[in-house]
């Protein structure tokens, strides 16, 4: 499963957030050691999915499941037979292992 420009979004969003600080004159030594350590975990975090990122979704072999999806404002996706799931705040890896759960639950194998 691939992940689209949403992710890519995020990513920006936070290295938007590093140059914002570093422009609008946050050196490191107004900043405490926590608040770096805060700041340098955000930078490579990987990004968490929000309300209205757009996912690409390839199910192998399955091109009708395939496509690209939204997700809604209440931060849930609808996928064909994996029905709805919570998607905001997951990883990219994290969704990929909610979506590999429902397939191992249901009893259509997705392939």
């Amino acid at each position: 499963m691939g992940m689209g420009y949403g992710m890519n979004r995020a990513f920006v969003r936070s290295a938007a957030l590093v140059v914002a600080l570093l422009i609008s004159g946050c050196t490191a030594s107004s900043l405490s050691e926590a608040e770096q350590q805060s700041l340098a975990a955000a930078a490579v975090a990987a990004p968490k999915l929000q309300p209205g990122d757009k996912i690409r979704i390839n199910v192998y072999g399955e091109n009708t499941l395939s496509g690209e999806y939204d997700i809604d404002q209440s931060g849930q996706i609808s996928l064909p037979l994996a029905g709805t799931l919570e998607a905001v705040g997951l990883t990219q890896a994290e969704l990929e292992q909610a979506l590999a759960q429902v397939r191992s639950e249901s009893d259509r194998p997705l392939h």
